[in-house]
């Protein structure tokens, strides 16, 4: 029987088991679905030494603090989060991830979206470790079993690690996704955005083909939507799944870009450095650093640094170059060793 959890105050007398339950339930939310019995026989296995409820009784249970949230809510999670203490943290970390790894073994399509937008509230509040494995448990639906069992490993290790760390790359790389998803937010393009989670859940998995993808995207950046045309412009770029061809990919990428698509800055910014239109590389490097490409601003620190006798850019320069580096940025990490 669920206990009432309105407040932490509630929380804080709640039993191990029921605070484990509670926090199950609130992470998947009465509105996201109903518990697997898959689900529940892992939670049980997982914590066969702190449960004890037959299964029958572990997934009524769940179900019902889950229900008691309405729909899936953060601000229970939060709450929670802000007034526990460091060891009581690692203990609703672990849980997290758990919960996690068992929603993600449902091979519903439907919770790669929903796993993404909880893993975005996860680094919204601070905890990054379970919003990048969180995104890890989205992505892992519909791979193979021995893939799973990966993603499992790894979580387990995760989260048996006090004060884990994750690598500043996969920080920047998240905070980069984001802000890709804000700014089509911010621009009201709605389809755009509908569109890129659309074809990113059918790769992942693997229900269209790489022809009935680039046909997709050519008809929608067609009709002038931003992520198709960025997309397809990146694909004529790097001749990825399509015969490369860089005056088709300026074109679409230019559109995108001058739509307001942040993605589009950086391979612009490649193209026209590859072909030695420095002040044309040297604006698109910078619009795409200002938006939080770690990649980006690697390189607009290089061409700073080397393409100037000016002191105070090479000095600019320079920083750029070291920022990127601690932000993960191996190519510019051996950059700096070789200086």
């Amino acid at each position: 029987m669920a206990k009432e959890v309105d407040s932490f105050e509630q929380f804080e007398e709640l039993s191990e088991q029921d605070r484990i339950l509670a926090v199950l339930g609130a992470f998947l939310g009465g509105e996201c679905t109903d518990i697997t019995k898959n689900e529940v026989s892992f939670v049980q296995d997982f914590f066969q030494d702190k449960i004890d409820l037959d299964s029958e009784e572990l997934e009524e249970t769940i179900q019902e603090y889950a229900d008691k949230f309405d729909e899936y809510s953060y601000g229970m999670i939060e709450t929670i989060v802000e007034n526990l203490d460091d060891e009581e943290r690692e203990l609703l970390y672990y849980q997290l991830f758990v919960t996690a790894y068992a929603v993600s073994m449902s091979s519903h399509s439907f919770f790669r979206a929903q796993f993404l937008v909880r893993s975005q509230e996860m680094f919204e509040i601070g905890n990054a470790t379970v919003g990048v494995m969180t995104t890890s448990c989205a992505n892992a639906i519909g791979v193979s079993e021995n893939e799973v069992a990966a993603f499992y490993a790894q979580m387990k290790s995760y989260a048996s690690t006090k004060n884990v760390l994750l690598t500043k790359r996969q920080i920047a790389e998240h905070n980069w996704q984001h802000n890709i998803i804000v700014n089509y937010k911010e621009n009201d393009d709605i389809d755009s955005l509908a569109l890129m989670q659309e074809l990113s859940a059918l790769m992942t998995s693997g229900k269209i083909t790489n022809e009935e993808f680039n046909e997709r995207l050519s008809e929608e950046a067609d009709k002038g939507n931003s992520f198709a045309l960025y997309t397809l412009g990146s694909r004529y770029f790097i001749g990825k799944g399509i015969k490369q061809d860089i005056r088709k990919a300026i074109s679409l990428l230019t559109q995108a870009a001058d739509k307001g698509d942040i993605q589009a800055y950086y391979p612009l910014a490649l193209i026209y450095e590859k072909n030695d239109y420095t002040e044309d590389a040297l604006e698109y490097y910078r619009l795409s650093a200002d938006e939080g490409n770690m990649d980006a601003l690697f390189h607009y620190g290089v061409m700073l640094f080397e393409n100037t006798d000016d002191e105070e850019d090479k000095s600019m320069g320079l920083t750029y170059i070291r920022h990127a580096a601690y932000n993960g940025v191996l190519d510019a990490a051996e950059y700096l060793k070789k200086l």
